[in-house]
């Protein structure tokens, strides 16, 4: 006999507001569906998953499977209009699979535990249904329609019910087949008999865009990139730096405009993101990128990282130059940088030094730049 899992992501997120299913949603470079879907599938006691999904969401949810590797069995099948014909969908499509015991799943629910699994696994008994679940911590008070405190609640006998919840396969079809007119909020309710298991506070589902928030902050993970570039002096040349076109007898030499401020930028943020350097994506090579304005690159970088779905916290720059003068030219460097990031100008800190005359900064043959970049995920 077999043990499977359905996983339900199917609804429309209409509480969410973000005009988009949750389950597919970015966190840390996934969709949600995607970590619940990986924890089952590294369960030993589960042997096939089912994933219900919404029709116009069949094919995305099916190249999300391809990419996960496993020997395991995953379905992908389409879900009805409420949570319960859902659930009856992916029990059907279990059907000829001889399945001892299944376990339903919130999709919304990305941070399911495999001790939880287990736990609800172990549990499952003929005529029982099997919910893991948390103790309120909260105090509750019940109210009127009016919202008047009635009375208090004693929490000491309140749990928080969770998802997965598990049953006996053929128990549980049965019950569906018999419930088409009974509306449910979980497939427990079809049970007399139900028993609960510890469940784990992490388990949030992500229903309202709080949630959503929430569940971003627990997972932000910070990405740091290093820049640097040099570039030497050439006469004939503009002298950019951070966009801003700074009155000078010498410019600096490049196949571009040669910003070596912008360019180190470029070359942090990429590195944050592991995303290569400056040359792999514009080399010099190329002549359309002759000339071009480096702020036109970076704004090109600035669309890589929204793809991302990336944060950009910090910039900290280091102009290391002899001459010119670069005080009087910071804040527009800044203004600059910050409109093509989209960010704010106080995320953007722009030092100038030299190098008390040791080296070639020290000759006054060129400018070096150290960047540093903060990015949260």
């Amino acid at each position: 006999m077999k043990n499977a899992a359905i996983i339900l992501a199917a609804g429309q997120s209409r509480r969410l507001g973000l005009g988009k299913n949750k389950i597919l949603l970015s966190l840390q470079g996934k969709p949600l569906l995607f970590y619940s879907l990986t924890t089952f599938l590294e369960i030993d006691e589960i042997d096939s998953v089912v994933v219900v999904a919404h029709q116009d969401e069949l094919e995305e949810i099916r190249a999300l499977s391809l990419e996960i590797e496993t020997d395991k069995e995953i379905l992908v099948c389409t879900g009805g209009k409420s949570r319960q014909e859902s659930v009856y969908q992916g029990l059907l499509a279990l059907k000829n699979h001889n399945i001892d015991k299944v376990l339903v799943h919130d999709g919304a629910r990305p941070f399911i535990s495999a001790d939880v699994i287990y736990r609800v696994i172990e549990k499952i008994q003929p005529d029982v249904a099997v919910l893991c679940a948390v103790k309120v911590v909260d105090s509750l008070r019940e109210v009127d329609e009016e919202r008047n405190v009635v009375s208090t609640v004693d929490r000491e006998k309140i749990y928080a019910v969770q998802t997965p919840q598990g049953f006996i396969y053929k128990e549980l079809f049965e019950k569906h087949q018999e419930a088409t007119d009974i509306s449910l909020t979980d497939d427990a309710q079809l049970f007399s008999k139900q028993i609960i298991v510890l469940g784990d506070y992490r388990n949030q589902k992500v229903t309202t865009i709080e949630d959503w928030e929430m569940i971003k902050a627990m997972t932000k993970s910070v990405r740091v990139g290093n820049g640097f570039d040099v570039h030497p002096f050439a006469k004939d040349r503009e002298l950019i730096l951070g966009g801003v076109n700074i009155p000078f007898e010498k410019g600096l030499l490049g196949h571009s405009d040669a910003d070596v401020l912008v360019h180190a930028i470029i070359d942090a943020l990429l590195g944050s993101l592991a995303l290569g350097d400056i040359g792999s994506h514009f080399p010099d090579t190329d002549k359309k990128y002759r000339d071009i304005s480096s702020r036109k690159l970076l704004r090109q970088v600035k669309t890589l990282i929204d793809q991302k779905s990336a944060i950009i916290e910090n910039i900290d720059a280091t102009i290391l130059a002899e001459v010119p003068k670069i005080g009087p030219y910071k804040e527009e460097m800044r203004e600059n940088i910050a409109l093509d990031l989209d960010i704010s100008k106080e995320q953007i800190n722009i030092k100038a030094t030299t190098t008390e005359k040791l080296g070639f900064v020290g000759r006054k043959e060129g400018i070096a730049v150290m960047v540093v970049a903060t990015v949260s995920l």
